[in-house]
């Protein structure tokens, strides 16, 4: 678990968010299934708790945003979040806590400037996070892209940290040409187990970096706080890498265990969510999929690592920022990976089965496929479909509540669903508490 992201969520697939933001599950979809419609379960196991019984009541907390990509409370009444275009806000985290919706300049920006920063359609400022033992190291760590406006192709991405306590900050990079261009720039880092700042790291449309081991594209890295390499042993790899083999990789947490939870988007579906394992090639651009996929070769025939979920051949997740959420304000949520989704519109809330319980009888997806990785069984629900367009990230804060963050303002990026959005006063950020 990360300590201060406070994390994030996600929930029931078939649903529709009711009034005071209970759930129900729609007509026809009354118990549990697989991705391709499979019902073995196990009668004999006690059941698992169900997402869908939660009682919450959500408020738009801020509007007026552009693009906020990523959010991090300090645990000492501060909130720290970025949005694309280049800014940093901070200030008390009551401002987000309490009524709303509050306008932007209640949080003001950070007096940061980022060397090269340029924004561009996915590029920007991207995730941010905390050093382990802030305040008493006050950084403030930001991955964000480099290059000319309109020059996608020379983009790279950085990892660099900053002093919050001066009034001018230096910029110290920490990790420098990640691979990138206008798309698929990966952009969440998390401070995880053993204090090591974890980066995910796509492949910026350049798909055979995935192949190469030595490369920083479509990857996860690691690091000390002061940008020591803390990777994996990988035959030939870059020090900083702890797996490969990866798309556009953007949400990350820690399982109770300290098992990493990565989501990962997929090409035209096939979205992916794993149970990282360090020094594994997770197959990009080889491997999709099992052997119902006429464009990629199966995860049967490879020794790849394998997903744990996979949205299949005709859904999309659009799998953004992710959270684990370990608080009890919302006791239904406990323990599941909440997970933030783009064109889906959703909010995706996926719990882990390890064997001793059965999924619950209600809308959940299982995820049985026997090309998956069986170590858990991933169950799946999803909550406020079309209700806030594309959600970008959800994190909890220090007391329990839940905050989403939108991404609407680049206007309908697949009109098809887009079409809502954005509305008059998007972006915004969403404050779901217990009910």
């Amino acid at each position: 678990m990360n300590r201060r992201r406070y994390l994030a969520v996600a929930a029931g697939t078939a649903l529709l968010p009711t009034v005071a933001g209970c759930t129900e599950a729609l007509d026809g979809a009354d118990e549990a299934v697989g991705p391709n419609g499979d019902d073995g379960v196990d009668e004999d196991l006690p059941e698992a708790i169900s997402a869908l019984g939660a009682d919450v009541t959500e408020t738009v907390t801020m509007q007026n945003l552009e693009l906020p990509w990523d959010i991090v409370f300090s645990g000492t009444g501060e909130v720290f979040f970025t949005e694309r275009v280049g800014r940093i806000r901070r200030g008390p985290v009551e401002v987000l806590a309490e009524g709303g919706p509050a306008e932007p300049e209640e949080l003001p920006v950070e007096p940061v400037d980022l060397p090269g920063f340029v924004s561009s359609w996915e590029a920007g400022a991207q995730g941010i996070d905390l050093h382990p033992d802030y305040p008493d190291e006050p950084y403030v760590y930001v991955y964000y892209t480099v290059g000319e406006p309109g020059e996608a192709e020379d983009h790279t991405n950085r990892v660099v940290r900053y002093d919050a306590t001066d009034d001018a900050p230096e910029i110290e990079i920490l990790v420098d040409d990640i691979p990138g261009r206008h798309i698929h720039n990966g952009g969440r880092i998390a401070f995880g187990p053993e204090d090591r700042l974890w980066i995910l790291a796509g492949t910026g449309g350049q798909q055979e970096l995935a192949r190469d081991p030595a490369s920083l594209g479509g990857a996860v890295l690691r690091i000390t706080p002061d940008g020591e390499p803390a990777g994996a042993d990988i035959d030939g790899g870059d020090p900083r890498t702890v797996t490969h083999g990866h798309r556009n990789p953007q949400g990350i947490d820690w399982l109770p265990d300290g098992t990493p939870v990565v989501a990962e988007h997929g090409p035209a579906q096939r979205d992916e969510l794993h149970l990282l394992q360090e020094g594994e090639d997770y197959g990009w651009n080889v491997a999709r999929n099992g052997p119902a996929d006429d464009e990629y070769e199966s995860y049967l025939e490879h020794d790849f690592a394998k997903p744990v979920a996979s949205s299949g051949l005709e859904n999309t997740w659009a799998p953004s920022g992710g959270s684990v959420y370990d608080a009890d304000a919302i006791p239904e949520w406990e323990g599941t990976f909440m997970l933030g989704g783009l064109i889906s519109h959703r909010l995706h809330l996926f719990r882990f089965l390890d064997g001793e319980q059965r999924p619950p009888e209600d809308a959940a997806e299982v995820h049985d496929d026997e090309w998956l990785d069986d170590r858990r069984l991933a169950v799946r629900h999803e909550l406020y479909e079309n209700e806030y367009g594309r959600i970008r990230h959800a994190a909890p804060g220090p007391d329990g509540s839940v905050y989403l963050l939108t991404s609407n303002t680049t206007g309908p990026i697949r009109p098809e669903v887009d079409d809502e959005f954005p509305r008059e006063t998007d972006d915004v950020i969403v404050r779901i508490d217990p009910a």
